[in-house]
């Protein structure tokens, strides 16, 4: 059923599954196999347990069996067809322009996020669609650095930007390509918390549900600040097949990240609304500013029982799924994931993912907790030697000590045998607490600790030949601190698509001879998109207007970030050569302004 799907998705009879309409869960009951006594939410499975509310929360937040459950779900869902048919959904929906590009995104992709964990729940009702808060990874160095990209949660890339490693490799796309391409933090940075607290501080419904495309006479102008924009960066953040609209579904990441949007979404409904204004508040139809796909009761794209105000209901949260508390940590209190450390270095502490071994964890506090089962040397993570305590005989410790000094391991690169050991697991008697018994000044314990810090330095070297370009470049490292501000991200050439995202990412206007080079590329289609090695792509830079500016106040943001300062307005009514180049970036849209096309 996956390759029939995988080929032929693009006519789908969302008719034939009623049961994904379902906004109780007496009405989903029959679905999971259950029974119902008629009440709104009442399911009894076949085992005798109650179907409960999904509680939606961050993937690191998970158990470890509770992720292993989720992951395997997700197969069966890949195998029987499930996942590609939500693939085909969306992709279909953006060939429309209805779903994308205005005051119908938030509550589309609501109604999209549901049918998929009712997907989910039938595998297994116990289950709930976990969240991607992508806050916590772009306040590393590069959000690639992240525990989450490794096998341990969604998989490694190959050279060429394919994911050949983890849970989801192959994962065939519906363009028949056997693995997902990813580029995690080449061309742009993820979501940051300003972009969260700006949405959180609006009281204008048309701030959030926004105008994306105003046009000559619309009385808005564009604010990169928009939920729908935000948004955007994440997917280009990403990168590979999340960068383009048609084939981002196809990234295991796209559901996850889109339960993260649904939740600041319902923060900002639960906070600045009341019940009545939740389902009844939404911009007003401006032929001007939006497509009239957009409107308040135009059909939802895919869904032909649907308005787009259903979007807006409160039964999604009333009676399917709800949010728990985002990560925070305080003076006192760490995060509540070991994958993440609570940053401290700042008046304002916060949770920051962890990073991988092999990643960058420079430029937080020496006590940070910043590398997930390593250490930070020479602001890189490594693994370390595993050794006993100084409980252990001495002659044991010694041992141990001299045993572990051939056991060390650099991210992908064996040195000795194939031992990777958490930091936790080094005696720390032996590392950083001064001994407390007579042991500490005898001849035997010099010798141990001696042996430990050879083997450190020998770490350091093997990673410095593994990392050079990191570890030896002197706009990094000053003191063993980082100074976030000068480094600078890969640049991924990408030629524009229609598809690629809302943003444009220099600040120079284009001349008319540039313009034209561009808008005869702005079509490209997927088959010139596959992921070769960034060294063999043609280097293109695709300007963007000169805007005012004001700073932002994101958390530990990119300072060279490609997207511009997070809050940016300007006028589109300006010229014909700004309208000009904004096709060059959006591309063409589907979408009817004083009754033309």
């Amino acid at each position: 059923m996956i390759s029939e799907l995988t080929e032929n998705a693009a006519s789908l009879d969302v008719l034939s599954r009623p049961e994904l309409e379902c906004v109780t869960q007496s009405c989903v009951c029959s679905y999971y196999g259950g029974k119902t006594n008629g009440s709104t939410n009442d399911c009894t499975l076949p085992n005798g347990q109650k179907v409960q509310k999904a509680l939606r929360k961050e993937i690191r937040l998970l158990t470890e069996e509770e992720r292993n459950k989720f992951f395997k779900a997700l197969r069966i869902m890949k195998n029987n067809g499930d996942y590609d048919y939500f693939a085909a959904l969306h992709r279909d929906a953006v060939a429309t322009g209805c779903a994308h590009g205005g005051q119908a995104f938030a509550g589309w992709h609501r109604e999209l996020t549901k049918r998929f964990e009712i997907m989910l729940r039938k595998v297994d009702p116990s289950l709930s669609l976990p969240c991607w808060d992508s806050t916590l990874d772009n306040r590393l160095n590069n959000p690639r650095d992240s525990i989450l990209f490794t096998d341990q949660f969604f998989g490694t890339t190959n050279n060429e930007g394919y994911v050949t490693t983890g849970f989801f490799a192959p994962w065939k796309t519906l363009e028949g390509n056997q693995y997902i391409s990813r580029e995690v933090g080449v061309i742009s940075r993820c979501t940051t918390e300003y972009d969260v607290d700006w949405t959180l501080s609006q009281t204008n419904v048309d701030n959030v549900l926004a105008y994306m495309y105003p046009d000559k006479g619309c009385p808005y102008s564009v604010n990169w600040e928009w939920l729908e924009y935000t948004h955007a960066r994440t997917h280009k953040c990403v990168g590979g097949d999340m960068s383009y609209l048609e084939t981002s579904a196809n990234e295991i990441l796209f559901p996850l990240f889109h339960c993260f949007v649904d939740s600041v979404f319902e923060e900002w409904r639960q906070t600045k609304q009341n019940r009545t204004q939740r389902v009844n508040d939404y911009p007003e139809n401006l032929p001007a500013c939006s497509p009239a796909c957009h409107s308040r009761n135009a059909t939802m794209t895919q869904f032909p029982n649907l308005k787009n105000i259903d979007g807006l209901r409160n039964e999604y949260t009333d009676n399917m799924y709800e949010y728990a508390d985002r990560l925070t940590c305080t003076p006192t209190k760490d995060c509540e994931s070991e994958f993440v450390f609570c940053d401290r270095s700042n008046d304002a502490p916060i949770c920051v993912s962890k990073a991988r071994l092999g990643g960058h964890c420079g430029g937080f506090s020496n006590d940070a907790d910043v590398c997930y089962n390593g250490t930070c040397v020479n602001n890189i993570c490594v693994a370390l030697p595993s050794t006993t305590t100084l409980s252990a005989s001495e002659a044991e410790v010694s041992k141990t000590a001299e045993l572990e000094t051939n056991k060390i391991t650099i991210p992908g690169k064996i040195v000795h045998d194939d031992v990777i050991v958490g930091k936790d697991k080094v005696a720390s008697n032996l590392t950083t607490k001064k001994p407390a018994n007579e042991f500490a000044t005898s001849e035997l314990y010099k010798l141990a600790k001696t042996t430990i810090d050879s083997a450190k330095e020998k770490i350091v070297k093997e990673a410095t030949s593994s990392y050079p370009n990191k570890l030896n470049n002197p706009s990094l490292i000053d003191d063993g601190k980082v100074t976030k501000s000068t480094e600078k991200i890969p640049q991924e050439p990408k030629i524009p698509s229609k598809s690629l995202s809302y943003l444009p990412t220099t600040t120079k206007m284009p001349s008319k001879t540039k313009i034209k080079k561009l808008k005869k590329h702005s079509l490209i289609t997927k088959k010139q998109k596959k992921s070769p090695s960034i060294a063999n792509k043609k280097s293109l830079t695709t300007p963007k207007p000169t805007i005012p500016t004001t700073p932002p106040l994101a958390d530990k943001p990119l300072q060279n970030s490609e997207d511009g300062p997070s809050n940016l307005k300007f006028s589109l009514n300006l010229n014909n050569q700004m309208k000009d180049f904004l096709m060059i970036i959006i591309g063409p849209q589907k979408r009817e302004v004083n009754g033309k096309k």
